[in-house]
């Protein structure tokens, strides 16, 4: 590949191959702050507000991409307990427990994330986000999300 650069007006010409970026998914959702977790339950978190979905595949608080590659996700859940246990969220895909995030043990409110690179592969898999808390908890804001997009196609 050659570039053909001008000191003013910047790249003039491009030769040769490139690589070509495949256009995907892309979502956000939020959560709508009243969910409850029930102590010692892993539980789904439900997402209920629509930012955007490029593609519309996300259906039920369930991300199903129609283009095989990897995604980043991302998903923040804030929780309010009034006992002290161990609290988490996770990333499951095709229902199980993949990646798991930050993991408190404390009273009070807190923002609970989870972050990841997955391969899914545009036809059967897809992810969910759920949430551990060690005793009863309640969602304490709609700051909560869910997000992803396609960041390199297989």
């Amino acid at each position: 590949m050659s570039i053909t650069l001008d000191g003013t007006n910047g790249i003039t010409s491009v030769t040769g191959s490139a690589a070509t970026a495949v256009a995907g998914p892309a979502f956000s959702y939020k959560t709508d702050g009243t969910q409850s977790l029930s102590g010692g339950v892993t539980t789904k978190i439900l997402y209920a507000t629509k930012d955007f979905d490029t593609a519309n595949a996300v259906t039920s608080s369930k991300f199903l991409p129609t283009v095989a590659g990897y995604y980043q996700i991302n998903a923040v859940y804030n929780m309010q307990s009034g006992n002290t246990g161990i609290c988490f969220v996770s990333i499951y895909k095709n229902g199980s427990e993949y990646k798991r995030g930050s993991q408190v043990q404390a009273t009070g409110t807190y923002a609970i994330t989870v972050s990841g690179n997955i391969y899914l592969n545009g036809s059967t898999d897809y992810v969910e986000i759920y949430a551990y808390s060690g005793s009863n908890s309640t969602a304490s804001s709609n700051l909560g999300y869910f997000d992803g997009c396609l960041v390199r196609g297989s």
